[in-house]
């Protein structure tokens, strides 16, 4: 019973610090989550850090339910897709893979052939990622963890670009962000939907179309980027 009342408590900490708990998710799981594994992310940009994760975390429950896949095991995904990163952005895929398989909690929680599609699914999570997926995991991360929402792709990638080119001006800010949306989601692009979710449907072609009218997207650029630099002003 104190186990419980002690775990209620932290329920509460958790809400009041923007984590959500999820009802049907293994309790234990959840907690270890919250405790050990999203605060690592507070290490990185703010287009890989909590917010990021959280974001991939709400989809991924959604398309478990929809999909009807094993949602503890697309939580646990969601949580470690980029925990890589804490060692190296290029190939932080394979890095995360291997935190996931070495993580004595998540062992514990999960059999071997889990924690085997659990790492596929974070190797294959990337949308550059060109093989066969493995497994219906692996194209429920990767579709969870894209976003066709022009504001939102727009501030990821200058937070990004602030964190990695400091010195950078405002017009290479603006040159690498339409660069880098323009390959990933114009029209020969290689970001697409991989499972269908209706939250992205038809968002994708929007995009496109505001990435081929440059003075629309100047303007698009204009307030994200202020919004992510309004606190250095």
């Amino acid at each position: 019973m104190q186990n419980w009342i002690d775990s209620c408590q932290y329920l509460t900490k958790s809400r009041s610090m923007n984590n959500y708990f999820y009802f049907g998710i293994n309790f234990r799981l959840q907690i270890y989550i919250l405790n050990h594994i999203l605060p690592q992310y507070k290490m990185l940009d703010k287009a890989h850090g909590i917010e990021h994760i959280e974001y991939v975390i709400a989809r991924s429950v959604k398309l478990a339910k929809k999909y009807k896949l094993n949602v503890d095991m697309m939580y646990c995904i969601a949580a470690f897709h980029d925990i890589g990163m804490l060692i190296n952005r290029e190939g932080h895929e394979d890095y995360g893979a291997e935190v996931l398989k070495t993580d004595e909690i998540i062992c514990k929680l999960f059999n071997s052939h889990q924690i085997e599609i659990m790492q596929c699914a974070i190797k294959e999570h990337r949308a550059s990622y060109k093989g066969m997926y493995t497994s219906i995991y692996s194209k429920a991360v990767s579709e969870a963890d894209r976003s066709f929402d022009i504001y939102l792709m727009t501030k990821r990638s200058i937070a990004y670009g602030i964190s990695k080119f400091p010195q950078y001006s405002y017009e290479q800010h603006y040159k690498r962000t339409y660069e880098y949306l323009k390959e990933k989601y114009g029209e020969n692009g290689y970001s697409r939907m991989v499972l269908y979710f209706e939250e992205d449907a038809g968002k994708l072609e929007h995009v496109q179309e505001i990435l081929k009218d440059e003075i629309t997207f100047e303007k698009i650029f204009y307030i994200c980027y202020n919004k992510c630099t309004e606190g250095n002003k």
